[in-house]
């Protein structure tokens, strides 16, 4: 409606006044003109500590920048939906060789089902080696998961790069898959892992008379809602890819996992993974999102300095 009057006034329109205060299109989000341009009552109806704090929170958090933008400077974007970060931002954590398993170890886990894949996000924080393991049942075969979800031979190609693991039928069996999870950690200690709290009952069953049983869980929320982690673990996820806290190696299932994020953004800036497209292959960033959370939320090891969280 605004951009109606705003026509209407340019236009000379009788008894119609209109005025636009926005940043220029290719403004720089820390550009303390910009704020300016869009908020003419800057420094007394808001504060420039609050613009600044804001701005360099959108610059570690590349799915914040068009909140920011819409929001703080006025300019004709759409919210819409965004990737967790880009794939260039993401390959230039690729390494050669995994850095060692150092310290405390944090789990993500995302439980799959007969669609879905089965995920697992292992990080260390200290060496910043991150590690994701993936699997899905073996009926229906590969080849028809890949054209379900519109990949092609995509699937059969990471399955025989050890990228994707098959295990159990129609769903994973998780004894099996914990195993290989095991063998990813390895002497490790678990500071911290995760799931989604709507899958509690799923969890128990999955690690029942396992060595996770001992492990310090932590139920996840996922929404908008305000006792939700979503908002902080999307964020530690974003500022661990911003800082270069995480040291990845070069495989396919990272990217498309990626490629398949999308991250919603609601009217107040709280963020969260956008799950309703059931076959985007996500699974591991969901994982992901939760390692990083944890990571975060226990804070550097008992006289290690190595990451600092901000």
């Amino acid at each position: 409606m605004f951009a109606e009057y705003l026509d209407m006034a340019k236009r000379g329109v009788a008894g119609v006044v209109a005025a636009d205060y926005s940043a220029p299109m290719d403004a720089a989000i820390d550009d303390p003109a910009a704020w300016e341009a869009a908020n003419p009552g800057l420094g007394f109806v808001k504060r420039r500590s609050y613009m600044k704090s804001k701005s360099a929170q959108a610059l570690e958090t590349p799915a914040a920048q068009v909140h920011f933008r819409l929001q703080e400077l006025n300019q004709p974007l759409s919210e819409g939906q965004n990737m967790i970060c880009t794939l260039s931002d993401w390959q230039a954590l690729e390494v050669k060789e995994l850095p060692e398993r150092s310290g405390k170890c944090y789990i993500g886990l995302d439980l799959g089902s007969t669609t879905s894949w089965t995920a697992a996000t292992l990080y260390w924080p200290e060496s910043g080696r991150l590690v994701g393991v993936c699997a899905v049942g073996r009926e229906p075969d590969l080849a028809k998961r890949g054209r379900a979800d519109g990949k092609g031979d995509l699937y059969v190609e990471l399955h025989k790069a050890g990228e994707l693991l098959t295990i159990g039928g129609p769903t994973v069996e998780m004894p099996q898959f914990m195993e290989r999870v095991y063998e990813e950690l390895g002497d490790s200690e678990v500071g911290g892992a995760g799931c989604d709290k709507h899958r509690i009952r799923d969890l128990e069953r999955a690690i029942s008379g396992t060595a996770a049983e001992s492990w310090p869980w932590s139920y996840r929320g996922t929404g908008f809602m305000s006792f939700s982690h979503a908002a902080g673990d999307v964020r530690a996820f974003q500022e661990c890819v911003a800082r270069g806290l995480f040291s990845v190696a070069r495989t396919k299932v990272w990217l498309l996992a990626i490629e398949a994020s999308k991250v919603d953004t609601d009217k107040r800036g709280n963020q969260s993974l956008n799950r309703q497209k059931k076959r985007a292959r996500q699974d591991l960033i969901a994982a992901g999102v939760i390692a990083a959370g944890l990571a975060r939320d226990a804070g550097p090891d008992d006289g290690d300095n190595s990451v600092t969280w901000v």
